[in-house]
Parts: structure tokens; sequence; C-alpha cells
């Protein structure tokens, strides 16, 4: 799951003990509220349409996968596009050998056909996927999400920081994790709650070693 708003009165009537909880507000100066499911948007939050419901820091719906991009699952959507990488890195590689020893041997045409399209096909794939982890990595190094990106373009292009980015090495934590050995693996989530963000969250989680 990407992420859901908490349940509790708290998000459903906007009765917040900490009233900076949330930052981001409407241009009327109101908190935003989701019109659709009937509660107060936590920062960085939207409404999917296609999920018919709200998802905490979210990046995008993805149709591959029939999915929202969040919170909780935008590391294995990140991992999926490294070992999709990967593979297509590997299998260009071995096909490629495969179409050499080709040349050299006597086969039908038919299978020299299949092998170019093999390589052809995932050549153009994984050339596609790597502009695609480029865009996401630029993203991620920013503190930014593809919602932020397209709704504040003047921010990227000015290449000024954004009021989430908290520096390289902690904007890669905030996706992958708190521990660099276990980056590449689909496990160890990054800590949070994926309501508080930015300095507010850098300083729970400095204060706070448990909170998760």
């Amino acid at each position: 799951m990407p992420g859901d708003v908490p349940e509790g009165e708290a998000w459903r009537f906007g009765t917040f003990k900490d009233p900076k909880i949330t930052q981001e507000v409407k241009f009327s100066g109101e908190r935003r509220r989701c019109k659709h499911c009937l509660i107060y948007k936590p920062d960085r939050c939207h409404h999917c349409r296609i999920c018919k419901s709200c998802i905490l820091k979210m990046d995008h719906h993805c149709p591959w996968i029939m999915n929202c991009i969040g919170f909780r699952n935008h590391k294995y959507f990140f991992l999926l596009i490294i070992y999709s990488m990967l593979c297509c890195g590997f299998i260009g590689i071995t096909v490629f050998e495969t179409i050499v020893w080709s040349l050299e041997q006597e086969m039908p045409i038919s299978h020299r056909f299949l092998l170019l399209l093999c390589f052809s096909t995932t050549s153009i794939m994984g050339g596609l996927l790597v502009m695609f982890a480029g865009f996401h990595t630029m993203l991620m190094l920013r503190g930014l999400t593809t919602i932020e990106f397209c709704e504040k373009m003047s921010i990227v292009t000015s290449g000024t920081c954004c009021k989430y980015d908290l520096g390289v090495y902690r904007n890669i934590t905030a996706v992958f994790g708190p521990r660099p050995y276990l980056w590449l693996l689909p496990v160890d989530p990054p800590v949070g709650d994926g309501v508080i963000f930015g300095k507010q969250a850098r300083h729970r989680a400095d204060n706070d070693p448990e909170w998760t």
C-alpha cells in the first residue's frame, strides 16, 4: 500500500493538537481538505481519482503496477526500476554474445530474427528505463515528488531548494531507508509516518530514535 491518511477525529474534523502539523494551505489560507474523502490532507498528500483515496506523499499513479506510488511503496517502485534495468542489461549482454556467435554458425533465418528482435526490444526498454531512473533520481536528490515537480517547475528551473530538501544523504534515506547497506534490498523502509516532512521530520527523528 502506498500509504493512507491516519484515521481519527483529528484528520476528519481538523482538531489537531499541534496547529503546525500541516504547512501547506489553499490559496485562501485554509487547510487543504479532500472533498472526496472528507478528510484534511497532510502535507504532500493528494487524492487519486483512480484509487479513490488520499495517498501520503503521493508521487504519481503508475499504470504499470496499477497502484499509486506514495510514502510507503516509493522505495519498492524505485527498486523495480533498478532491477528492471539490471535485467535488461543482463539480457542485452547475453543476447548480443549469441548474435555474434550466430554470425559464425548455421541457423534458420527466423532464429536470427528473433535474436535481433530480443536485442532491439531490450535495448529500447533499457534506454527508456535509464532515462526514467535518471529523472526519478533527480527528484529524489532534490526532495521532490513527480507532482511537486509538475506543480513547482520554478523551483526546479531556478535551482533553489524546496522546503522538503534535507540534503542529498537525508533525501536518499527518506526514500530508501536509514541503512545504506539495505538500500538495494526490498526491506527496511524509510523512517517516519508519511505525515510530517522537512525540518519537522528531521527534528523529530533526531530527538526520537523510535519514531517510525
